[in-house]
């Protein structure tokens, strides 16, 4: 019943192209439009990203039917919701909650302890500043993360928020960058979500302009519904000159040798 898409040769209705191959590869759902197998990417040392283990994706609360089985189909035994409550009340976990063996809801924080508890209170209007923002205040969690994946038991795992793009490819980024996928190609997975998106906007529009409005006055130009690579690019780079990078940021922020060893243990394939 798993029906993986490949964008280089059946993507979903109205995506484009990507700029650097391997590209992504969509599971084919009715429900949700940016779930994909993070596997396939080549390493810096020749390996590769082992396939079927790591999803990312936008919030599957809308599934049913035969994505259900499709889901069920791809063996996910944990499921981390980087959704806020309010999103979580208001949506709903969505069907795949009920059968995984872990299901973990970890909000990530984009401002300090004690802030105004508004969803929008404080929120960066651009993209880079965002993404900044929860790797400022959000590396127990992103620590906490990476602890949970690298358990013996945790893959195949689903990692997603509400559209898949900014907290999901954030956690995304810093995963193929520990596992050693070079910076371009984590640009480009993240660029991925703007293929996607007119389809996104019509399964989720109402949800964005909430209860009441019309969809109809949604934005649809909104640049914080865009997925620039560059965006990626100058995170990563200030991620460097911050941290020393993706994996000093994490071990800084908790995550342990051991735990970091263990994912790319599990997760990539070894050179042949």
């Amino acid at each position: 019943m798993t029906r993986l898409t490949d964008a280089s040769t059946d993507a979903p209705a109205g995506a484009g192209t990507l700029p650097h191959p391997p590209l992504p590869r969509w599971v084919a759902l009715e429900g949700a439009c940016n779930v994909r197998d993070l596997g396939g990417y080549p390493t810096r040392d020749g390996s590769q990203v082992r396939r079927g283990l790591l999803y990312r994706g936008d919030s599957p609360h809308r599934v049913a039917g035969e994505d259900i089985a499709i889901l069920r189909a791809l063996g996910i035994t944990t499921v981390v919701d980087l959704r806020r409550e309010d999103e979580v009340t208001r949506q709903g976990r969505g069907p795949v909650a009920e059968w995984a063996e872990v299901v973990l809801h970890l909000p990530l924080p984009q401002q300090p302890a004690g802030s105004p508890s508004s969803p929008t209170a404080g929120v960066p209007e651009d993209l880079g500043d965002l993404y900044r923002a929860y790797l400022e205040h959000a590396g127990r969690e992103l620590a906490l993360l990476v602890g949970v994946l690298a358990k013996p038991r945790a893959l195949p795992a689903l990692v997603h928020c509400f559209a898949g793009k900014d907290r999901t490819g954030l956690v995304s980024a810093l995963v193929l960058s520990v596992l050693g996928v070079d910076e371009e190609l984590v640009a480009a997975d993240y660029a991925a979500s703007a293929l996607v998106r007119d389809r996104f906007l019509d399964l989720a529009g109402a949800e964005l302009v909430g209860p009441g409005a019309d969809p109809s006055s949604l934005d649809r130009d909104d640049p914080r519904l865009d997925a620039d690579p560059g965006v990626m690019l100058e995170l990563l780079a200030w991620l460097t000159d911050r941290y020393g990078g993706p994996e000093a940021y994490l071990r800084a922020a908790g995550a342990s040798p051991e735990d970091l060893a263990a994912l790319r243990a599990r997760l990539v394939a070894p050179t042949a």
